[in-house]
């Protein structure tokens, strides 16, 4: 039960930097039927805070939609791309790792520590998960799923670090064409603080051409809070341009914004194109990549803005080096990468250039075995 390998496309800027979650956005519908557990040898890949994903996800980001992965089945999402302490062991080879599930992951980064738990159902998909701080905040999210094993329902209740008590609950709930095809997913959300209540609803919906290629994302938003309210609602229409799925976009808003571009992939998937026009301004994003698919250089209308360097033990990656390049000069960081004799990664750091440490996580993995 290996891990799906998944393209460095347009995910990364759409939740938490820190998280650094990456996503197909192109083929995600492979990952979503019966494939719920969070299982597989996990090889973790650089992370690269830049303008270009930014600015990808702004102007193409949309391509499988902005709340696709609210949905966190197929494999693990949310591990976070910078890495660990001194690399004192090397995974096996492929033809002898085991399958193992993730069933705990701790963060720890300024001081806050963020512990996640994972539960499965009987049949190997993830159920639950519980996260915590150290101040006693608790978040837990519960994951339904049908006969056929798709994913239908998500909901997600958040507590006050004190008293215990509810300040905000979401349910999403999620609808296939075929049971393999997303055609929408929708979500409410209820926020408390104090005596105020705010009411978000929201709703993506999916177009698909033969090749069940998205070919048309649609976005509706609602969120009252008393007497306020607002909505917004866009849409984007998508052109496959050649094999590799390359393609062109066009996106309208109620507001009259437009956007326009295109993106053009590599064999493997990889974005190594963007050009965005965004009301009549232009903007170009490069990227390069090494043999092994791992982000070298990022550059935005001919200017570099990151780097990136990488250090393997064979296919293994053990550690990578960034430098960003930013108005106040560059910023050079180092990510160092821990694997169990199986392969999985059970831990990884990241460290400023004077060996800092920025933030740490480290994993827990059971077997798994067959029914």
């Amino acid at each position: 039960m290996k891990n799906i390998k998944k393209k460095e496309l347009l995910y990364n800027a759409m939740s938490d930097l820190d998280a650094d979650s990456v996503s197909d956005f192109i083929n995600y519908e492979n990952a979503l039927p019966g494939k719920a557990e969070k299982t597989g040898t996990y090889h973790p890949v650089p992370r690269i805070i830049g303008a270009f994903v930014l600015l990808a996800v702004v102007c193409g980001g949309t391509f499988a939609g902005l709340k696709y992965l609210e949905y966190k089945g197929g494999a693990i999402s949310g591990l976070p791309e910078t890495t660990a302490a001194a690399v004192t062991e090397t995974p096996v080879e492929d033809d002898e790792k085991a399958s193992f599930r993730l069933v705990k992951e701790l963060k720890s980064f300024s001081g806050y520590k963020l512990e996640t738990v994972y539960e499965y159902d009987e049949h190997g998909r993830v159920s639950k998960e519980t996260a915590e701080t150290q101040i006693g905040g608790k978040e837990i999210t519960e994951y339904i799923y049908n006969e056929r094993g798709d994913l239908i329902t998500k909901n997600t209740e958040e507590l006050k670090p004190l008293n215990n008590m509810k300040i905000s609950t979401e349910t999403v709930k999620y609808c296939y064409s075929d049971g393999k095809h997303l055609s929408s997913i929708s979500s409410v959300k209820t926020e408390k603080t104090g005596t105020t209540e705010q009411t978000t609803k929201t709703e993506t919906r999916y177009g698909y051409n033969d090749n069940w290629q998205i070919v048309r994302y649609e976005y509706d938003y609602y969120t009252t809070s008393g007497d306020n309210a607002g909505k917004m609602h866009y849409y984007t229409d998508y052109t496959f341009t050649d094999e590799n799925g390359s393609y062109t976009y066009i996106q309208k808003s109620d507001s009259g914004e437009i956007t326009t571009g295109e993106v053009t992939l590599d064999k493997i998937g990889n974005v190594i194109k963007s050009v965005t026009e965004i009301n009549g301004e232009v903007t170009v994003m490069e990227t390069e990549y090494d043999e092994h698919g791992k982000i070298t250089k990022s550059s935005r209308d001919g200017k570099v803005i990151s780097e990136s360097s990488h250090t393997y033990n064979g296919d293994v990656l053990i550690r990578a080096d960034v430098t960003l390049h930013n108005a106040d000069g560059e910023q050079k960081t180092y990510n160092l990468y821990r694997y169990d004799e199986y392969g999985n990664v059970k831990e990884f750091s990241s460290y400023t250039k004077d060996g800092n440490l920025i933030e740490k996580i480290t994993y827990e993995w059971e077997p798994v075995y067959d029914q």
